[in-house]
C-alpha cells in the first residue's frame, strides 16, 4: 500500500513538473 501511495505521488510530481515546464515555456514565448 505504502509503495503505491509512493509511485502516485512520485507520478503526481512528474505530471506537476512537466505542467510547470509547458506553462512557463507558453508565457515566456
Amino acid at each position: 500500500m505504502l509503495a503505491v501511495c509512493i509511485s502516485v505521488l512520485t507520478l503526481f510530481c512528474k505530471c506537476y513538473e512537466i505542467f510547470q515546464a509547458l506553462t512557463a515555456f507558453h508565457f515566456t514565448r
